[in-house]
Formats: C-alpha cells, structure tokens, sequence
C-alpha cells in the first residue's frame, strides 16, 4: 500500500467532522487556488483539495494547465493523477 491507500484506509473510520478538520488542516499546502484551471466561482466557494474531496461541482468545466504534480499535497499522499478538479477524487479515479 502507498501513503494514499494508506490514507484512504484510515480515513473509513472517521466522521465527516474528521475529514473537515483533515481536510482545513491540509488547505495551507494546496495549491489548487493558483493554478491556471482554478475560477472565480472555485474561489468564492473556497474550493480546494480536489484530490481528496472530488472534482468541483460546478465551477471547473474547462482543463488549462494542470500544476497538481507541482502540490506538496501530490507528493506526500503519492498521487498518480491529475486534473482532480475536472476528473475527480484520486480515491475515485484509483477506484478504491
């Protein structure tokens, strides 16, 4: 198992009040809010983290360039892919 397996494999345990605290602890190394990809509307929705949360609901229709593999959060959690605001979780992409 990777770090994200790992991770994925924790997390069945907690409560939704786990994954927000998890989730605000982790904003301050996103960088989700300067890619090229990211709106206005993901902004206003203080959207961010897609490769844990899912994609965006409906802000982020159209791929620019992609700076996932640039994220901080990429290398500790062992991500394989990108474009998580379009495409969806790592979770649901690696379909665990």
């Amino acid at each position: 198992m990777d770090k994200f397996e790992n991770l994925m494999d924790d997390m069945k345990g907690w409560t939704n009040d786990d994954l927000a605290k998890w989730v605000e602890s982790n904003k301050p190394k996103c960088i989700c809010p300067g890619c090229p990809t990211y709106t206005q509307c993901a902004e206003m929705n203080k959207e961010a983290l897609y490769c844990v949360t899912g994609k965006s609901p409906s802000c982020i229709e159209t791929p620019e360039t992609c700076v996932c593999r640039d994220c901080p959060v990429f290398d500790e959690l062992s991500l394989l892919y990108n474009y998580h605001c379009i495409e969806g979780s790592e979770e649901a992409r690696r379909k665990l």
